[in-house]
């Protein structure tokens, strides 16, 4: 537009004298007229001889003033050539608007409209804007009109504020078939203003296009809109139905009222909201976003750091000196995009957003969960850091702790960025770590009988395999709760030899399960068994960062659960409303609705709760005796209560046995689990002859055959029982409790404690018990005696099978059998020499004295060297994602070698030259690793040779671990010069989403 010629209509110094003639240099916009090439062939051939060219120019005076009498002739012209207003409404008419332009400001604002006949509009140059095919089918049209050729034309300026006409020029003359053309096709109808005026009130608001729809019939229907009660559908111009056609409109508009141009790619638009020199410039935007770095070369990647004021203060309240929790996500937006989320928890436990971090991965990266490594997270966590500052107290932003999945590149780059802090493993990933690795060696036979296995489901597991499994499985959870890594090594030690023997033993079922199984345990040992390893992820870890943060245990977060809670809001919830037909929304929406819209209820929802408290606190607060009440509900410690206390009704028994005419079935069970020889030896945990425990194997455990040891741990129920005497009148009654299910529904007297009665009554030389309470009401007086009285006390190692492992049955019996076995094993016997010096402190406090199970106190004293304990970590995980990538590049490697011995000597090699080239580039670090090794532990990577100094990739451009990560400088945004603009790359897109089966578009 701002190339073609415009007559300049500038009105006289006195504003009432006549316009300036300028007839000879009147440009019509031919370029925006929908010719064909013949059309438009003759049309330039009329203007160059400028026989037909008619330009008439008509007098306006100043606005305010009666109009000119030159206006009266202009109205003529134009209802002589129908122009005028009402004939253009009418949509059978054949004038149509093609294009418009305006200038000017105010009252002196001038629009120019350009008018073209229906019988030439050539549909093909309105979607291609190219000259188009001759000989167009009529029925491929979606005009009114069929094509004549027409080339009828009309180029009308006035001013918009009184609508004064300054000039007509053109070509007003139809060719024959023109004139003799009748309406073939039904027109579109435009919506009624005020329809999308309600519609896009309720897109503003968040709705969805079927909301928008039920509210458009519901209007229709109870005559809400404007000018419905008048409306005739015989004359009206106008309709007020919704249909498929309008959604994109209303889209459009509503993404316009924004400041969203969706007509422009992404980027540009969010290019232009953060230069002030733009005129789309945001300042809401600008002042919420940081670190914005966009892509102006191939090699570049879009990087973003959302942080609202609201994130800012909650990062210095709940995340500096406390704990944070990191994890990314994708699939957010259309764009190839990565979000990575860093919250905190306040102290009520509820998760806090504190930036949002978005990123490209590398260009023509085929996944986009995968397209992201330490560098570019270490430059977007050290840039949020520099963007809080400091405090009050010249104290920058430094959390003490952060709770990661098991991925390296984000340990590592927390570990550069923040020095000295403590890395903790999310539990729910790091079992999913071990369960995919456990079923990748241990898997089940497909059975081709069963649909499910050809469809590639579930397999099926054979008794022996499922059985070996669940051992596994058991010791995974027995290493998590294990206080000490000697103790986790015992355990494990435990089972692989019990799995050794099986395996080695021929004919047998457990013999490949447990092959397979001892490839699971290596890896858990050499993987994970690590003093910098096991510290991230066990009880006595969490333990170790509730002292170190001056919290209690169970402040420290176990899991990532608060920020996957976010992730799930986040695209169930929040963006789900926005998406159009299922299909992920834009790149720059997501921005703008994190900024205005998700961030702000987010937080507006915090601050109603803490409104809401503090109302309901001051309503009950003089009824409360002036003391601030807590929540409705209070959970209650376990050790508060330890519950009611088992009762036998002989009577009731008796008669229930006569009625149904069989005995006892609890009594029959107790019998036949003594029989079966599962009772354990009672036990005196404390050496205390007023507390006994007795281990009880359930009746469904299948035992092993006969010499043999126990592949799977049954479970074990744990019965106690506790003499008491009520007072000094009152005869003394035995508390006695069991962890079974039977027990903690009925609290009568299960199977287990009458089997653990019968086992310790047939020893003759132990001391008789009272009996047990004969009802409800005095077992539940003798829980609250004994509440009062006594603590709960762990289960006693010797009630396990040896070797075998723990129940999640019995937690209490896990933590001990962990805290025996490193005083029952060997000092230095399982640990390997880099962890014998690193335990032996802890092996010499177990030797207290003999005969006594010890259990280690957990105290922890945060070294000075926890960034190199860190880093170490990193290094060991790096290294075995190193090892698996150059295994699986190796067999790539002696597959392409086989290939291309067995091809012709006419084969073409040249397309491997870049294979060659990395395999050089390889073979480079490793001599360079080689010649330059440093101490273990020391975090100094070497530097490359001279020729790959420039490698992207290269490890030299890690930073070091014990400083923190500074970022390399760039230019600022206002500094680049306005002469050379820069050059602003699209995202990679992804992948069109699929739509549900069976949804259809109303």
């Amino acid at each position: 537009m701002a190339q073609l010629r415009f007559s300049a209509f500038e009105p006289d110094k006195s504003k009432r004298g006549p316009l300036r003639s300028d007839a000879d240099n009147v440009k019509t916009p031919v370029k925006q007229l929908y010719l064909e090439a013949q059309q438009r062939s003759e049309l330039l051939s009329v203007y160059n001889g400028r026989p037909n060219h008619n330009v008439r120019e008509f007098r306006v005076n100043a606005p305010g003033f009666p109009p000119h009498p030159d206006q009266l002739a202009a109205t003529a012209l134009l209802a002589h050539y129908e122009l005028d207003e009402k004939s253009v409404e009418d949509l059978a008419h054949p004038w149509t608007a093609r294009w418009m332009d305006s200038w000017g400001k105010k009252l002196e604002k001038r629009k120019r409209v350009l008018f073209q006949c229906a019988c030439g509009y050539y549909s093909p140059a309105r979607t291609s804007r190219k000259e188009g095919q001759d000989g167009i089918r009529n029925e491929d049209r979606k005009c009114g009109y069929n094509f004549t050729g027409c080339l009828a034309h009309a180029d009308v300026v006035f001013r918009e504020c009184d609508r004064a006409v300054l000039r007509i020029s053109g070509i007003f003359k139809h060719n024959a078939s023109c004139v003799d053309a009748k309406l073939v096709r039904r027109p579109a109808i435009p919506l009624h203003p005020h329809v999308y005026e309600v519609a896009l009130a309720q897109l503003s608001e968040g709705a969805d296009l079927t909301a928008v729809q039920e509210r458009n019939t519901a209007y229709i229907n109870e005559g809400k809109y404007r000018d419905i009660a008048s409306f005739n559908p015989k004359t009206s111009n106008w309709r007020y139905e919704i249909i498929p056609t309008d959604n994109k409109t209303l889209y459009r508009q509503h993404y316009r009222s924004i400041g969203i141009d969706w007509s422009k790619i992404p980027e540009f638009n969010i290019d232009a909201w953060l230069d002030k020199q733009s005129d789309s410039f945001k300042s809401e935007l600008s002042a919420a976003i940081t670190g914005y770095h966009p892509r102006t070369e191939e090699h570049d990647r879009f990087q973003l750091i959302i942080q609202t004021d609201d994130m800012k203060t909650s990062a210095w309240k709940h995340g500096h000196q406390k704990q944070i929790i990191m994890d990314g996500t994708f699939g957010v937006c259309s764009s190839k995009i990565l979000v990575f989320i860093t919250m905190a928890i306040d102290h009520e436990g509820h998760g806090v957003p504190l930036a949002f971090m978005l990123f490209s991965p590398p260009p023509k990266n085929r996944a986009t969960q995968a397209g992201y490594d330490t560098h570019i997270l270490t430059e977007l966590l050290a840039s949020w850091k520099e963007s809080l500052g400091v405090n009050r107290l010249g104290e920058s932003f430094r959390p003490k702790l952060a709770i990661t999945d098991t991925d390296s590149k984000e340990r590592g780059a927390l570990n550069a960025v923040f020095p000295g802090i403590i890395l903790r493993l999310c539990r729910y990933h790091l079992r999913q770590c071990w369960k995919n690795h456990l079923n990748k060696h241990l898997r089940g036979e497909k059975s081709l009988d069963s649909p499910v296995s050809r469809r590639g489901g579930r397999r099926k597991h054979s008794f022996e395999r499922e059985a070996v499994r669940k051992s596994v499985k058991h010791l995974q959870e027995a290493i998590l709760t294990a206080p000490t890594l000697p103790s986790a090594k015992s355990l494990l030690l435990s089972l692989h030899t019990s799995l050794q023997t099986q395996a080695s033993t021929t004919k047998s079922a457990y013999s490949a399960p447990a092959q397979s199984a001892i490839k699971h345990l290596d890896y858990l040992s050499k993987e994970w068994l690590k003093p910098e390893m096991f510290e991230s992820f066990s009880d006595a870890g969490r333990v170790a960062a509730a002292t170190f943060l001056g919290t209690s245990v169970s402040e420290v977060a176990n899991t990532s659960n608060h920020l996957e809670c976010l992730n799930g809001l986040l695209k169930n919830k929040h963006l789900s409303r926005y998406k159009r037909g299922g299909r992920r929304i834009r790149l720059d929406l997501l921005i703008f609705l994190l900024v205005h819209k998700i961030l702000p209820s987010i937080f507006g929802e915090r601050q109603k709760q803490r409104t809401y408290r503090a109302n309901a606190n001051a309503r009950f607060f003089e009824a409360a005796g002036n003391v601030a009440l807590g929540p409705q509900r209070t959970r209650l410690a376990s050790t508060e209560r330890l519950g009611d206390a088992a009762w036998i009704s002989l009577e009731s028994e008796v008669a229930e046995a006569h009625r149904v005419g069989a005995p006892n079935l609890r009594d029959e069970g107790a019998r036949t689990l003594l029989l079966r020889g599962f009772v354990l030896p009672p036990y005196l945990p404390s050496g205390d002859p007023s507390h006994i425990t007795v281990g009880v194997i359930s009746s469904t455990s299948i035992p092993p055959p006969a010499g043999q040891e126990w592949i799977v741990q049954p479970t074990i129920y744990v019965v106690n029982l506790r003499p008491i005497a009520p007072s000094d009148a009152s005869p003394s009654l035995t508390f006695a409790d069991c962890n079974c299910a039977d027990f903690k529904s009925r609290r009568l007297a299960c199977s287990h404690i009458r089997a653990a009665l019968l086992k310790y009554r047939s020893n003759p030389h132990a001391p008789i018990l009272p009996p047990l309470p004969s009802s409800a009401v005095a077992g539940r007086a003798l829980g609250d005696l004994v509440t009062s009285l006594l603590r709960p006390l762990p289960p006693p190692p010797s009630l396990l099978l040896a070797p075998t492992l723990p129940t999640p049955s019995a937690p209490a019996l896990v933590r001990t059998l962990a805290e025996a076995l490193p005083a029952l094993a060997t000092d230095g016997s399982s640990d390997s020499e880099e962890d014998s010096g690193s335990d032996s402190s802890s092996s010499d406090s177990d030797s207290s004295s003999e005969g006594e199970v010890p259990i280690p106190s957990v105290s922890y004293i945060p070294p000075p060297s926890a960034a190199t304990s860190n880093h170490i970590a990193v290094i060991h995980q790096t290294q075995s994602r190193l090892e698996q990538a150059a295994e699986k590049a190796r067999m790539a490697l002696l597959t392409c070698i086989e290939i291309a011995r067995e091809a012709p000597s006419e084969l073409d090699l040249s397309s491997l030259s870049a294979s060659v080239n990395l395999a050089e580039l390889l073979a480079a670090l490793v001599v360079s690793s080689a010649g330059t090794a440093t101490p273990s532990g020391s975090g100094i990577a070497p530097p490359l040779p001279p020729s790959h100094t420039s490698f992207s990739m290269s490890s030299a451009s890690i930073p070091s671990p014990t400083l923190p990560f500074t970022p390399a400088p760039r230019p600022a945004l206002g500094n680049i010069s306005n002469k050379r603009p820069r050059v602003i790359l699209p995202v990679e897109r992804e992948r069109a989403s699929k739509r549900k089966e069976g949804t259809v578009t109303l």
